[in-house]
């Protein structure tokens, strides 16, 4: 997602105590990172466990709460908006100056090459790609818990952070990045994976692209792995178990005709599979009518299974947008774009989503962040439609242009006012209107996305096997599922000393002792807490029925790269022997797996 607030006046005040910086927060030190979304929680979750001390107030700031973390020590954690902001003083522990120190880190969930290309050359930057909260408890607002007050547990330490979210548009201001996270290195983020690559979204502005560029000036660092999946629609994926089920590959009590429920389809004994080579077809846009797929020599059945689909045979696709880290391993791994000469191919570009079996045309929608991948899935399974973020209908209107970030899904609960669908040559050609007449907009459709996204089912889209393997972190650690990638830590030097830059909130040039302090931070800042990992983990368990520790539970989820780890399961320590990297361990995604060096 991009920045997503809510209109709400707030007034900003200025801390008075803290170091020289102009943040309205009034931190001593601050560290600015930018880049992919996937690690948000894990980061904030390793800030407040291995790095704050508990004896002080440890504060978080967001933009927005997507849920609240659970009252009971352990349960669910806080999911967020585009930014986060974690002030805190910094554990005795860890060497001085940063031992201590009063530290705000500021996050910007921008996609993985925001982490990347204007972390390498922050001035050649578009000024959207590189935005931070501004926050304080003057300008935010409590989040209070059933107690009345604001304090959240923080795992299982007994320890709690307050939290506050700040949604006044205002707060966000433009400050140059010192570092960045991205789900795979920097390398790959070129061409049609560089930043802000190919035509945005109708309505969304067009940003300069920018490929990154290697000046010499970042210090990278390998970090945890991350697992992601393939994904379908609801209709879809019923329609695969059916078929499975009836050719043997999956038990027969799984079809559809057998009686079989949501939660025992949804199980993993039940999940169905793709081969890679269809997926790396669908994604190249070879697979024009649903009508030609027949993946393990089964067809298909969109205008007929359970009733049939609204589109029918019609392709449509859901895309991040180019710049995206999961985008790029998506690409990597099915396609081989950016690594491999004798098939460096490219997906199919975003089209807002015109698509017209008859004619050929496959329908692809570009999303911003993961959350709207998981809304153009849901959008196409439900056939209610996805707005793009838009504040209003149609995004041609100027006073709507520019206030979404991704593709407008056609659905039922659009405004039917709105008119026909609009795409960047003009009127749909198909003359959809954003309601579809009132009708389900319901489709097949496909996806990508980290495997910590729809864990509680309650999404029309699911998750599949690949070639027969399923994406759990089982079989990641055994090695036999392969669409893992690690996740990359970079930040900016010059001369071997953090290069701490002005801009909208460090409107004060850092001094040696912050820049000693970040120096600090920026040399351990990979090493995420294993108990942070397991934090989140714990979190991503797919409990079909509600019932934990039975056979149908599965997880994604992130792996920690050890060598000489075991591989078998355990999911108390989430360790990994494999790794992508070259013959002297260098981090490198376009490797395939193999033993931590």
């Amino acid at each position: 997602m991009r920045t997503k607030l809510n209109l709400v006046a707030a007034s900003v005040a200025m801390a008075v105590s803290g170091g020289a910086q102009a943040g309205a927060l009034g931190a001593a030190n601050e560290i600015f990172i930018g880049g992919a979304t996937a690690p948000q929680n894990f980061l904030r979750e390793d800030l407040t466990i291995r790095v704050c001390d508990p004896s002080d107030p440890i504060q978080v700031f967001v933009d927005e709460v997507e849920s609240l973390p659970s009252e009971t020590p352990g349960g669910g954690i806080l999911n967020q908006g585009d930014h986060v902001v974690v002030r805190c003083t910094v554990k005795g522990s860890f060497p001085a100056p940063m031992g201590g120190a009063d530290l705000a880190v500021y996050k910007y969930n921008g996609g993985s090459s925001t982490g990347v290309a204007p972390v390498a050359v922050p001035d050649g930057a578009s000024p959207g790609n590189k935005i931070y909260l501004d926050a304080s408890v003057a300008g935010c607002d409590a989040v209070t818990n059933s107690q009345g007050d604001n304090a959240w547990p923080i795992g299982l330490t007994g320890n709690s952070y307050e939290l506050y979210e700040c949604t006044d548009p205002s707060l966000i201001k433009n400050q140059d990045p010192d570092a960045g996270i991205s789900d795979i290195e920097p390398a790959p983020f070129v061409g049609p994976l560089a930043l802000s690559a190919g035509t945005e979204p109708l309505g969304v502005p067009q940003r300069p692209t920018q490929e990154f560029e290697d000046k010499g000036n970042l210090d990278i660092k390998p970090g945890p792995g991350l697992l992601f999946g393939t994904a379908v629609t609801l209709p879809m994926y019923d329609d695969l178990v059916e078929s499975q089920a009836n050719a043997g590959m999956l038990p027969a009590d799984c079809a559809v005709t057998q009686g079989s429920t949501r939660a025992e389809r949804d199980a993993v004994r039940c999940m169905p599979s793709l081969p890679s080579a269809f997926i790396k077809s669908v994604f190249l846009g070879q697979v024009t009518s649903w009508a030609d797929a027949a993946p393990y020599g089964l067809s298909l059945n969109p205008t007929s299974f359970n009733g049939g689909v609204n589109q029918g045979n019609n392709v449509h696709l859901c895309k991040r947008t180019n710049g995206s880290g999961t985008h790029a391993q998506f690409s990597i791994n099915f396609l081989g774009t950016n690594c491999r000469a004798n098939s460096n191919l490219s997906m199919v570009e975003q089209n807002d989503g015109v698509s017209f079996a008859g004619i050929g045309l496959v329908g692809m929608y570009a999303n911003s962040g993961s959350s709207d991948m998981d809304d153009c899935l849901n959008a196409l399974g439900t056939g209610n439609g996805f707005d793009g973020d838009f504040a209003g209908l149609p995004q041609t209107d100027a006073a709507n242009f520019g206030t979404g970030d991704s593709s407008v899904v056609p659905g039922k609960d659009l405004d039917p006012t709105a008119g026909v669908v609009q795409t960047a040559s003009g009127a749909h050609p198909l003359g959809i209107t954003y309601d579809n007449g009132g009708v389900p907009f319901t489709a097949y459709g496909m996806g990508y996305n980290s495997l910590e996204k729809n864990t509680k089912l309650n999404l029309a889209y699911r998750f599949v096997k690949v070639d027969g393997v399923a994406p759990t972190l089982e079989n990641a650690i055994s090695g036999e599922y392969k669409d893992v990638y690690y996740l990359s830590y970079q930040n900016r030097v010059v001369n071997g000393e953090p290069d701490l830059r002005t801009g909208g909130i460090r409107t004060t040039p850092a001094d040696a002792t912050e820049k000693a302090v970040a120096k600090e931070y920026f040399k351990v800042w990979n090493a995420v807490a294993a108990s942070a990992i397991k934090a989140v983990n714990e979190t991503l368990v797919v409990d079909p029925n509600g019932t934990k520790g039975d056979a149908d539970d599965w997880q994604g989820g992130y792996v920690t790269p050890v060598a000489g780890a075991s591989a078998a399961y355990d999911g108390s320590n989430p360790e990994t022997p494999w790794a992508r990297q070259t013959l002297t361990g260098a981090p490198d995604s376009c490797q395939d797996l193999g033993a931590v060096r």
